[in-house]
């Protein structure tokens, strides 16, 4: 197999990720469902162990606001699909 940059886990493996870089992971998740209204909550990982968390909405990263969104859309989709 070939190494790829994994957007998991870039620190390892991808030459293009900041080496001082405060998290080496973002991870999304769902908060509250409340039907149009969804919360949408972030985790910033290093070295595996959570560094800071919040609600998404306060991200004022335009890249991480986007990846925010694409999540959402993701999971909109796996929801609307049952």
């Amino acid at each position: 197999m070939r190494e790829v940059c994994n957007p998991g886990l870039g620190q390892h493996g991808c030459e293009q990720f900041p080496k001082n870089s405060a998290a080496d992971a973002i991870r999304f998740h769902v908060a509250q469902d409340a039907g149009e209204l969804i919360h949408i909550q972030y985790v910033f990982e290093k070295d595996c162990w959570p560094t800071e968390h919040g609600d998404a909405a306060s991200l004022t990263n335009e890249i991480l606001r986007r990846q925010a969104g694409v999540f959402l859309e993701s999971y909109l989709r796996r929801r609307n699909a049952t």
